[in-house]
């Protein structure tokens, strides 16, 4: 997993509350990966 990611993770559930279902589809859609909410 890049170090990106992980920032963006970070920043979208620690910070913003967001939760992991929204958080990884947003990944997969920024960075054209296709991760589970088990993977990240």
């Amino acid at each position: 997993m890049q170090p990106e990611i992980l920032d963006v993770l970070y920043r979208l559930i620690g910070e913003h509350g967001w939760n992991w279902g929204m958080a990884r589809n947003l990944i997969n859609r920024q960075f054209g990966t296709n991760y589970t909410i088990k993977e990240l």
